[in-house]
């Protein structure tokens, strides 16, 4: 996930379909930090997260979120 970018677009593959997300934004949080577990009702939304820093070895310190918003469906 480190090598995305605001602007890029990726496919989330499930078995009823294909999914294209473009990616709105990034930030890292401390782990406990619950602030991004929120409704976007009525809009759809995808957050990503995974432990920061991305090479740490154990519990990370922080995670890396990332935002996407749709923009197509296969």
């Amino acid at each position: 996930m480190g090598e995305l970018k605001i602007g890029d677009i990726f496919v989330v593959k499930l078995p009823y379909g294909s999914f294209e997300y473009k990616i709105e934004s990034t930030k890292i949080v401390e782990a406990d930090d619950r602030t991004i577990i929120k409704s976007t009702s009525p809009n759809e939304e995808l957050v990503v997260t995974t432990c920061y820093p991305f090479t740490f070895v154990g519990t990370a310190p922080d995670r890396y979120i990332l935002t996407a918003k749709p923009i197509k469906m296969k």
